[in-house]
């Protein structure tokens, strides 16, 4: 690197501090002598390797200032940016996926995508999804469970809740509540327990209301559950399932859904 050049100023420094130095040795020699003749000389010399000692002072004081020793000022180091993105936030959202991978029917496809945009940002909760599958689906037969239960717009308008309405994991990026992923898991299980593909409307409808404590299963009111059972299996799914008693208690019990 080129060394920087000395302007008139820093010359003239140099040129004071040389002086200073001069004079303060000078100043020390003649107190040196003054020894002998302290009382005619000795205040004078003092003095002037005082003022000599100063310029000194002055000079390097300048120096330090005006950065003139000729070195590059160091500049001061730029704060690092760092991402504003919290890996435990990351963490704590990560919610688990249902049912991937598994083929569904178109109708249960678009309930799902639609009543999640609809809801969001709150997850799809299991009453909601109900109610979509009842409009959506043109094949079912829901008739006779609207009259057991009252009609679909009762059905829509009880103010249930899933027993865990926060979001615990996800189908295909749509956030669903703990009952809404539990009542998917019951599907797809029973679906394969029964080798039934593609996850139909009867058979979601189905794992909506399995689990009494759900949204889904409140917003029925009253009605009887397994005549709920008989009536979905009858008139949406299209076939009774053999055993299916038997089986769903064995479902619930594996079904559970953590974040």
């Amino acid at each position: 690197m080129a060394k920087k050049a000395l302007s008139g100023s820093d010359i003239a420094i140099l040129v004071l501090m040389s002086v200073g130095i001069l004079a303060g040795m000078l100043g020390l020699f003649g107190l040196l002598d003054g020894l002998r003749e302290v009382a005619a000389s000795g205040g004078v010399t003092l003095a002037v390797a005082v003022a000599g000692l100063a310029v000194v002072l002055m000079a390097r004081a300048v120096l330090r200032g005006s950065g003139g020793s000729g070195s590059e000022a160091v500049p001061t180091p730029k704060t690092a940016v760092t991402s504003s993105k919290s890996l435990v936030g990351r963490e704590s959202t990560a919610l688990r996926p249902i049912l991937p991978g598994v083929p569904v029917h178109g109708t249960v496809d678009l309930a799902l995508r639609a009543t999640g945009a609809a809801l969001a940002p709150r997850p799809l909760d299991t009453q909601a999804l109900l109610i979509t599958l009842m409009q959506a689906d043109s094949a079912g037969q829901w008739y006779r469970l609207w009259l057991r239960t009252g009609g679909l717009e009762t059905i829509t308008g009880r103010v249930v809740l899933d027993p865990a309405n926060y979001a615990a994991a996800t189908w295909e990026g749509v956030p669903l509540t703990y009952a809404c992923a539990r009542a998917l898991d019951i599907a797809g299980r029973l679906s394969q327990r029964y080798d039934i593909w593609p996850l139909t409307v009867g058979m979601l409808s189905i794992g909506l209301v399995a689990d009494p404590s759900a949204g889904a299963a409140q917003a029925l009111g009253p009605a009887d559950r397994d005549e709920v059972l008989e009536i979905l299996q009858a008139d949406v799914l299209g076939v009774r399932l053999t055993g299916l008693e038997h089986i769903l208690r064995q479902v619930l019990a594996e079904t559970g859904v953590h974040s």
